[in-house]
């Protein structure tokens, strides 16, 4: 199901938007579950800090864990304050209010780092 609302003018506002996601995401059973989040690095424009918020604002309370994987692509992967920058945050408030909240910098150059958790068959692609 697609959810969503057109903008006829202008942009949307911040409570539609929070209004949108809130309806996507009570689709979900997240309670208790650990969420990633994959969110763009610095080279890609979005209002990374609007969304983190509000995803926190819905889900924050409910999930185990909340963790934000930056998609740096091949691009050198993004110091700490420049995350908290990225997504809208003093380094006090991820000490405090975004506790659960932990970064990492996608490492697409080290195996290592890297594993299989699953994988998506041509019926699950075409539905």
């Amino acid at each position: 199901m697609l959810i969503g609302r057109e903008a006829l003018s202008g942009a949307l506002s911040a409570q539609e938007i929070k209004n949108i996601c809130a309806e996507a995401i009570a689709q979900i059973p997240l309670h208790h579950k650990r969420v990633l989040v994959l969110i763009p690095d610095r080279t890609r424009h979005a209002p990374i800090d609007l969304f983190f918020r509000i995803l926190f604002d819905l889900i924050g309370k409910q999930v185990e864990a909340l963790d934000y994987l930056i998609a740096t692509g091949t691009h050198h992967p993004m110091p700490r304050k420049h995350i908290l920058r990225h997504v809208g945050i003093t380094e006090e408030e991820s000490r405090t209010t975004y506790a659960k909240v932990r970064f990492f910098n996608h490492e697409h150059d080290n195996p290592a780092a890297l594993r299989t958790v699953g994988t998506i068959s041509p019926d699950e692609l075409h539905s």
